[in-house]
């Protein structure tokens, strides 16, 4: 078994044995001690649909706030598990891509 791709921070068995990964691209950019950009979103390796993406427009108001952000992977988390739960599509054999 090979590990996980880079910056994944969350994966979930599909019904059809795919995965549903959940990424944090880790995009920070410091100003001033703000927290300028971070991204987090999960896709399907077998049907190839984007689940959702949080970005930090979606968490920050003025003032950095590591609890909201929580927040919000914790829901996309529960997105990805929800579709991994119904998602009988099958990952595409290495290279048919």
């Amino acid at each position: 078994m090979s590990g996980w791709p880079l910056h994944v921070v969350s994966r979930y068995l599909t019904v059809g044995t795919a995965t549903v990964d959940v990424i944090d691209t880790g995009i920070w950019s410091m100003m001033k001690g703000s927290l300028l950009g971070r991204s987090v979103s999960a896709a399907c390796t077998g049907c190839d649909q984007e689940i959702g993406e949080k970005t930090r427009r979606d968490w920050y108001s003025d003032q950095d706030q590591p609890e909201v952000f929580e927040d919000g992977l914790r829901e996309l988390r529960k997105a990805a598990q929800a579709h991994a739960e119904v998602c009988r599509a099958m990952p595409a054999p290495d290279g048919a891509r």
